[in-house]
């Protein structure tokens, strides 16, 4: 099994990524390597996500606010 945390700055949750292999030690450096390139691609995917979601928060209650005066 090859494992990473994935850091996307939140305090409130872990994220990882597992990739399994039913071979007895399928994962040589070029497989950590590799996978090390997709978590970071992984995490920062997340995190922008989280950013997006928290500015359509944001807009959506001055919307509302404005709506109701």
């Amino acid at each position: 099994m090859l494992s990473f945390r994935l850091h996307t700055g939140s305090t409130e949750s872990l994220d990882g990524r597992n990739t399994y292999s039913r071979t007895v030690e399928a994962f040589d450096e070029d497989a950590f390597l590799t996978g090390l390139f997709i978590a970071t691609q992984a995490s920062l995917a997340i995190s922008r996500a989280k950013v997006e979601n928290l500015e359509k928060a944001l807009a959506t209650s001055r919307e509302i606010g404005t709506a109701i005066g």
